[in-house]
């Protein structure tokens, strides 16, 4: 097909145009895989909220998986209740690549860390200028950085610049 014009995106979620909604931002919002790709055990989830715990926010465990079937009935609500979930927090901590995407195009804070097919790595190459994501390759969180992130809740200076992703799809 030449005269399609075709472009290479690490995901097309990253072309839809940003779904922050207008609610306070509370707390700190953990998403993590919980199959073979993950590299963060029980035991350090575990160590994490209680760090956060002691840090002074609340923290809530959430997936960007749901246990019933999603089709094209319930899809758009569906979305739209995980990205308000998204919009709502301080902060996201995660290892799925998603997750890292729902930060970005709710414009909420995250620290993305990798995982062990390395999307969420290939995926953050193309994001990695937005100040509001921060990437970890080993997992090692450090306390400052999740309050630094999560202190920026007020700022709405965060904007996901969409027409980047839309120059690709031009001339």
């Amino acid at each position: 097909f030449p005269e399609v014009k075709t472009a290479f995106l690490p995901d097309v979620v990253l072309s839809l145009k940003p779904v922050r909604q207008c609610i306070k931002r509370k707390g700190i919002l953990l998403c993590f895989r919980e199959d073979c790709e993950a590299v963060i055990g029980k035991q350090s989830k575990e160590i994490l909220i209680e760090q956060i715990k002691k840090s002074g926010y609340e923290s809530k465990v959430t997936s960007t998986l749901v246990p019933f079937c999603v089709n094209r009935k319930n899809r758009k609500k569906e979305l739209q209740k995980k990205w308000n979930e998204f919009s709502g927090a301080q902060l996201i901590i995660t290892d799925r690549l998603h997750a890292m995407i729902f930060a970005v195009i709710t414009e909420t804070p995250c620290i993305a860390i990798n995982n062990k097919s390395k999307k969420v790595e290939g995926t953050y190459e193309w994001i990695k200028e937005l100040s509001y994501i921060c990437f970890l390759r080993d997992g090692h969180l450090d306390r400052s950085l999740i309050q630094k992130l999560a202190d920026t809740q007020g700022n709405n200076t965060f904007r996901y610049p969409i027409s980047n992703i839309n120059k690709l799809f031009k001339g």
